[in-house]
């Protein structure tokens, strides 16, 4: 079932297929340092790359297996302030959640209260029986959410492509 028009608002937030108007936050975000040393360089440095990264990323992800990552929006506000939502990497049997807050909006519990939103979006009402995540080994804020919402470290492996240590988490706990 393809989600294309997909919402998912909680409390304090409105999560939402990414918009050409996300381009210059997308480029901010992607180039924090903390997310190129936990996530790495998707090559996102200008809003023409930000585009491109949307239509084959989250849009293409949407489109083939009916999630993705989404933006995530403060009500109150309107800002963007970050990214939540499963991927389906080659190199993972099952789906994986992702997320990255930015810095400005980080510590207010974000990327917790996406995080159950998404699982309870996709992972419940679809019967998926596992979903995994993946994180830099010492990316401890991510493994706090992780935690948090259910997920157990499983293991550590190096990743398929680039050799990288990654922690792999397993949800249900």
């Amino acid at each position: 079932m393809v989600h294309t028009m997909i919402a998912i608002p909680t409390p304090r937030l409105e999560m939402r297929p990414f918009l050409e108007a996300d381009a210059l936050f997308l480029v901010g975000l992607m180039q924090e340092p903390a997310f190129v040393r936990f996530v790495g360089d998707r090559g996102v440095h200008d809003e023409a790359s930000a585009r491109a990264y949307m239509t084959e990323g989250p849009h293409a992800c949407m489109q083939e297996h009916g999630f993705s990552l989404l933006c995530i929006v403060e009500r109150t506000s309107g800002d963007a302030v970050g990214m939540c939502g499963l991927l389906k990497r080659p190199w993972l049997d099952v789906p994986d959640l992702g997320f990255a807050v930015s810095a400005a909006f980080s510590g207010n519990g974000y990327a917790q209260e996406a995080a159950r939103a998404v699982l309870n979006q996709w992972v419940h009402p679809e019967g998926l029986e596992r979903v995994a995540a993946i994180a830099s080994p010492d990316n401890s804020a991510s493994h706090r959410v992780l935690g948090a919402v259910g997920f157990s470290r499983k293991d550590d492996r190096p990743h398929p492509e680039t050799g990288e240590r990654l922690a792999v988490f397993e949800y249900p706990a």
